[in-house]
C-alpha cells in the first residue's frame, strides 16, 4: 500500500480545526457548577361556596427557586413568589433569601430571612400544604407565615434518638427556640415530637406519626399528625382579643393513600379563642412528584352563627429543581 502524505497531513489539519470548536468537558463541568439550580412552580384553582369570596377560578401563586453552593463553606438558596395583591394586580415578595453554612463541625448557621421554624405548618411553602389552605389557628396567629430576618444555628443533640435542637434571633429582637425528636416505633414506622416557643409571645406543640410499609409503590401509606398552638405576635396576630388574651387552637389531620399516588385526608380544625371548627375532606391525585391534582370541601362552624360550606380544587405544578421536601 502506498502513504500519501498531502492526503494524511490534511486529514491531520483538518482534525486539528474540528476539535478547536468542541468545548472541552472540564471547563463544561465548571460552568455548569457555577449555575445556580433553578425552579418553578405555579398553583391555579377554583372555589365555589357560600360566601361570595369563595367563587369562581384563581391564579393562586407562582414561586421561583435558586439554589447553589456558594463555595465549600456556604449555601445560598433564594426563593420569591408571585401572588395577586390586589384584583388585577400581582406583586414579587422574596419569602425566603438565606445563606447556609456548611463545614462547621456540629452545628449549622443561617442568616436572612427565612420561614422561622415554629412547629409543622410554619415552616411550608404553600404548594406542599397537607391542605390547600392552612389551618385556622395558624393563619390566626401567624397570618401569612411567620419569616423574619435573622440568624439561626441548628445542632444534632447527643441522644440515643434522633433530637435536633434549633436556636434564632429574629428581627424586632425575638428569640425563638425549637426542639423536635424523632422514634422509631417500628421497621416501617416513626413518630415525631415537636416543642417551639416565641419571646414568651407564641408557644407550640407538635405530634407526626408516619407509617411507610416497603410495599413496592402499592400505596397503604398513613400520616397521622396534630398541632396546638397559642399567642400574640405583633405584625402577625390576626384576631385581637380583649385583655390580652392569647389566641389558641388546634388542627388534626390524617392522610391515607389507599392506592398507589392516590391519598384520601381529613381535618379538623378547632380555633378555640374565636370559637371557630371546622371539618375537612380531601381527594388527592400525585402522578409524579412534579404534579398533584386535589379537590377537598370544608364545613365551618362560628358559635352563633350558620354553617359555611366550600369546595375547592387545585392543580399543583413544578418545573425544573425541586428540592426533596422535609421529613
Amino acid at each position: 500500500m502506498k502513504n500519501h502524505p498531502k492526503k494524511a497531513g490534511f486529514c491531520f489539519f483538518a482534525f486539528l480545526i474540528l476539535i478547536s470548536f468542541v468545548p472541552n468537558a472540564e471547563a463544561q463541568v465548571s460552568a455548569r457548577a457555577m449555575n445556580p439550580n433553578i425552579g418553578a412552580n405555579f398553583l391555579v384553582g377554583a372555589r365555589q361556596g357560600t360566601r361570595s369570596s369563595d367563587r369562581g377560578f384563581q391564579f393562586e401563586e407562582a414561586e421561583f427557586s435558586f439554589k447553589s453552593d456558594v463555595d465549600p463553606y456556604f449555601t445560598a438558596n433564594m426563593i420569591f413568589s408571585v401572588a395577586e395583591q390586589s384584583p388585577g394586580s400581582y406583586g414579587i415578595t422574596p419569602e425566603e433569601v438565606y445563606v447556609d453554612t456548611t463545614s462547621l463541625p456540629g452545628v449549622t448557621l443561617r442568616a436572612g430571612k427565612f420561614y422561622n421554624f415554629f412547629g409543622k405548618q410554619n415552616i411550608l411553602h404553600a404548594h406542599i400544604f397537607p391542605f390547600i389552605d392552612a389551618p385556622l389557628i395558624s393563619s390566626a396567629l401567624f397570618g401569612d407565615g411567620l419569616n423574619l430576618p435573622g440568624i439561626s444555628g441548628s445542632t444534632i443533640l447527643p441522644t440515643s434518638f434522633f433530637s435536633e435542637l434549633t436556636l434564632q434571633a429574629l428581627g424586632n429582637a425575638h428569640a425563638l427556640a425549637h426542639v423536635r425528636s424523632l422514634f422509631e416505633t417500628s421497621d416501617f414506622s416513626t413518630l415525631e415530637i415537636g416543642v417551639s416557643g416565641l419571646s414568651k409571645q407564641a408557644f407550640g406543640l407538635d405530634l407526626t406519626f408516619k407509617y411507610r410499609p416497603t410495599d413496592r409503590g402499592q400505596g397503604r401509606r398513613l400520616n397521622l399528625a396534630g398541632e396546638w398552638m397559642s399567642g400574640q405576635v405583633d405584625g402577625f396576630t390576626q384576631i385581637d382579643l380583649s385583655q390580652g388574651l392569647p389566641v389558641q387552637g388546634f388542627d388534626l389531620y390524617g392522610q391515607f393513600e389507599f392506592i398507589s399516588k392516590t391519598y384520601l385526608q381529613y381535618r379538623f380544625d378547632d380555633l378555640i379563642s374565636n370559637h371557630q371548627t371546622r371539618h375537612g375532606v380531601l381527594l388527592g391525585y400525585a402522578p409524579s412528584e412534579f404534579s398533584v391534582l386535589r379537590i377537598q370541601g370544608d364545613r365551618s362552624l362560628l358559635k352563633g352563627s350558620n354553617p359555611e360550606y366550600r369546595v375547592m380544587a387545585q392543580a399543583n405544578f413544578t418545573i425544573g429543581f425541586h428540592p426533596a421536601h422535609d421529613y
